[in-house]
């Protein structure tokens, strides 16, 4: 048995680049990449690719998970303490900021790869892009220079992420829903996505902290995400209470 597990080991760490990427890239997972948007396809090719460097440097999925969290919160440090650094640390924030949410797309292929899949890699997984998400609001609050927009940053963060993930893991409401307005849905879903709060308000952050502007740009982002947060709220669940009452009167029929 001792044996056997060694000689795994051994493949496995000298694994060549084709097989990593048959390892890393099963059917199922082919399949669903597929249906993503072009960039995400994107980031997930380079992301796998950099997994297999990664993978051959020794590093554990949950290394790389947690060498994103590290880099995600330095960026979120530059970005609250952009007054007090020079103008160009702006640059080095968005790029921690990327590289803590980039390694969310590395972990996955490092863990396949590996054959080592445990539940401590399952609770890393994602978490570095649901707290870069909610810390940017908090730290923008910081920012701000007042405690009220502090408040809202946390606010607008649990609403964001937490209360928005239950919703949709809990299949209440999908993340396209079909419910009410496609298009209010489809816009609510862009602005909380991975992909705006963490690819370009850093970066938007960033031209603001070069300018010297960071602190009226972190109020109108807080403000505009306020009432994003507590109109998607509102129109989740006015969708989950139509639901409701529509499984109730069917049961009621069904009943009859």
């Amino acid at each position: 048995m001792l044996r056997n597990a060694a000689v795994s080991e051994i493949s496995v760490a000298n694994m060549t680049y084709q097989e990593f990427l048959g390892t890393a890239q099963p059917a199922g997972f082919v399949a669903a990449v597929a249906k993503l948007g072009a960039i995400r396809r994107g980031i997930t090719w380079i992301g796998i690719r950099v997994g297999f460097v990664l993978f051959r440097f020794r590093l554990s999925a949950n290394q790389v998970s947690l060498a994103g969290w590290l880099c995600g919160i330095c960026g979120l440090i530059l970005v609250c303490l952009a007054g007090q650094l020079p103008r160009w640390s702006g640059g080095i924030a968005v790029a921690c900021c990327y590289a803590g949410a980039f390694a969310d797309f590395c972990d996955g292929s490092v863990a396949r790869a590996s054959r080592r899949a445990d539940k401590l890699g399952g609770i890393f997984d994602g978490i570095t892009t649901d707290f870069m998400r909610a810390g940017l609001l908090v730290v923008m609050g910081v920012v701000a220079g007042s405690p009220a927009f502090v408040v809202i940053g946390l606010v607008s963060g649990y609403i964001i992420v937490p209360i928005r993930n239950q919703f949709i893991w809990s299949g209440l409401l999908s993340s396209g829903s079909r419910q009410g307005n496609r298009w209010t849905t489809s816009m609510f879903h862009w602005a909380f996505s991975v992909h705006v709060m963490i690819g370009v308000i850093p970066l938007i952050f960033a031209v603001a902290a070069f300018f010297g502007e960071f602190p009226i740009v972190a109020r109108v982002l807080l403000a505009l995400y306020l009432l994003l947060s507590l109109a998607w709220f509102w129109l989740a669940s006015s969708s989950v209470r139509r639901q409701t009452a529509e499984t109730l009167a069917s049961g009621e029929e069904g009943a009859h």
